[in-house]
């Protein structure tokens, strides 16, 4: 055994989480009289924290205050709805016992 530990990313690397993403994205959107944004728009705005997801979803242009005020109903959304869709993609249960049972430590 080289390595005798192994540290995961948790959002997109074990769990498949764009869904709930998508569907706060877009509730924040709404309340704040914004378009929508699809699901491809979505996985492509997906990456480096949610800062920069809001600041990809909502239309060029839009006013800073705007801006804010859709992260933070996008943050409060998602903090209660964060796990309605959110699950392990497949094969990771069986891999984290796998890993486990090597003795390997995760983080």
């Amino acid at each position: 055994m080289k390595y005798k530990a192994i540290i995961f990313d948790l959002d997109g690397t074990l769990t498949d989480t764009l869904e709930d993403l998508y569907l706060s994205v877009n509730y924040a959107l709404r309340s704040c009289g914004l378009p929508e944004r699809s699901l491809d728009e979505m996985r492509r705005f997906v990456g480096n924290g949610v800062r920069q997801l809001i600041e990809r979803a909502v239309p060029e242009g839009t006013e800073p205050p705007v801006v804010a005020k859709c992260f933070e109903t996008f943050h409060s959304h998602y903090i209660i709805h964060c796990q309605d869709h959110t699950a392990l993609y497949p094969g990771i249960a069986t891999l984290l016992m796998s890993l486990h049972t090597k003795g390997y430590r995760m983080a």
